[in-house]
């Protein structure tokens, strides 16, 4: 049987073309330098050379695929088709929908040109790493190893640049020497044209942290968790957990607890039932992770403490209109049970994911800005407010192109995650858990500008080309999936 099997195989490798490595390759180097740098301020030069050198690359692997019969009208697509109607709906919504014509226009020239030009890029990966993955098994193993090492690297990357920097800040303070402010990390982004806010590392250090946890997740259920083999992984979690601890990141440690007990919840039943004691030490180990995590984010926040308070007084939207202007008429903020003025951070959270909910429901086409529709739309409503942004990704986004923009774009995330666990380990939890991060983040984390939805539709896209499945590759299929 093996033998017929490893014939039929070879048989099949004979006819069906590989994309050559070095094209894989070089796609996930410039994936990773892109993921890389891209929250970094003033580095649009190298995100539009790679966005451009990959977008080169990513048609001509396009091109090669649909040569040689890949088709777009297969179920696996349709996350890459939902896409592609988001970029129809914008646009129709800047031609006939939107309130604001000029600023819409400006958005559209700005950031969705960027955001349409990262397609072919992306969909080229997704279908390199396909052709790298099917034949993770047979004559390329060894590339497709180097690839998985490539990418991870990439998710990491932000990670190890907030360290390197943090690591020159340090020294430049206690050497007094002065630091080229695109070197140190900024205390402030709002003073500083190199700071960069909260929200952006917990975006791009989280899947690094996701997807390591899903492999040792999945280590500890086969029972193949060893220190040697996951050592890396493990420290990769822990660097990004300091990271999110030194910036006070309570986002990051917010949804990197929701993760860890995802995955205790995940191993736990199999393991506390019938586990051996190196199954049942990891696992203990990860709910160790995440009691040290719970601490430490309780001393450094203790706004956690009055959360449910906070959040009473929030829901009082009419008695307490305190949230319309933060602070902006110096009105202050209001009292709690405990005679204490409301965590702004608690408080508005609360009442703007209400208020925007509300707005939404009244404006189910959607205002026509990625970024600041929610301040259009409370403006027409409440002159004098003085707002931005609702803190929730999906409804800021929501709120600037509709419940359309909302269900393809959301839509297509849910379905390209669900699709990703049809893939061969350790390349779903790209999908899995990379990509599921990022849907969870959104909701509670002011997102919906450029950088984040550009990258947003990347992963997406690429986690799609991934799972479609390649016409030459679908005997090939068979056969793997038979052994």
């Amino acid at each position: 049987m093996i033998k017929a099997f490893s014939s039929t195989t070879k048989s099949v490798l004979a006819t069906a073309e590989t994309l050559p490595p070095m094209l894989i390759a070089a796609l996930c180097w410039l994936f990773a330098i892109l993921f890389g740098i891209w929250m970094l301020p003033n580095t649009i030069f190298v995100r539009n050379a790679c966005l451009l050198l990959g977008g080169l690359l990513g048609l001509y692997v396009i091109a090669l695929e649909l040569r040689r019969g890949v088709t777009v009208l297969q179920v696996n697509a349709i996350p890459v088709l939902m896409v592609m109607l988001l970029y129809l709906w914008v646009t129709a919504h800047l031609l006939w929908l939107g309130a604001e014509p000029q600023l819409q226009l400006q958005e559209f020239s700005r950031y969705w040109k960027r955001i349409i030009l990262c397609f072919p890029f992306a969909l080229g990966l997704g279908l390199a790493l396909r052709s790298a993955v099917v034949y993770s098994d047979t004559q390329q193993s060894k590339n497709s190893q180097s690839c998985w090492g490539v990418m991870y690297l990439g998710l990491m990357l932000p990670t190890i640049i907030f360290f390197v920097k943090y690591a020159l800040t340090i020294l430049a303070k206690h050497y007094q020497i002065e630091l080229n402010p695109f070197l140190e990390v900024s205390e402030d982004y709002h003073l500083s044209r190199f700071g960069m806010s909260k929200a952006w590392y917990v975006f791009f250090c989280l899947p690094g942290f996701a997807v390591a946890l899903g492999m040792i997740t999945n280590a500890i259920l086969t029972n193949t968790f060893t220190i040697k083999k996951y050592g890396v992984f493990l420290l990769s979690m822990i660097a990004v957990l300091c990271a999110f601890y030194l910036q006070a990141v309570r986002n990051g440690m917010i949804y990197a607890g929701i993760l860890i007990v995802i995955a205790i919840a995940i191993a736990g039943r199999s393991v506390l039932r019938s586990g051996s004691r190196k199954q049942i030490a990891a696992l203990f180990a990860i709910s160790l992770i995440l009691a040290a995590m719970v601490a430490a984010s309780v001393h450094k926040h203790p706004q956690w403490k009055m959360m449910v308070a906070d959040a009473k007084v929030a829901v009082q939207l009419e008695k307490f209109d305190h949230w319309k202007y933060q602070n902006h008429l110096g009105k202050g903020y209001p009292m709690n049970e405990y005679g204490k003025a409301v965590n702004l951070s608690n408080y508005e959270r609360v009442a703007w994911g209400i208020v925007g909910t509300k707005l939404l429901i009244e404006n189910p086409q959607g205002y026509g800005l990625m970024s600041l529709s929610f301040d259009h739309l409370t403006k027409a409503k409440w002159p004098d407010s003085w707002l931005s942004m609702t803190h929730s990704g999906w409804l800021d986004f929501a709120l600037g192109y509709g419940i359309p923009g909302l269900a393809l774009l959301l839509g297509a995330l849910l379905l390209a995650w669900h699709n990703s666990k049809k893939v061969i380990t350790p390349w779903s939890y790209l999908g899995r858990w990379g990509l599921g991060s990022i849907g969870l983040l959104m909701i509670t984390t002011e997102l919906s500008s450029e950088i984040f939805i550009n990258a947003t539709v990347f992963m997406v896209v690429a986690i799609a080309g991934m799972t479609m499945d390649l016409g030459h590759n679908k005997k090939l299929d068979k056969h793997l999936a038979q052994s």
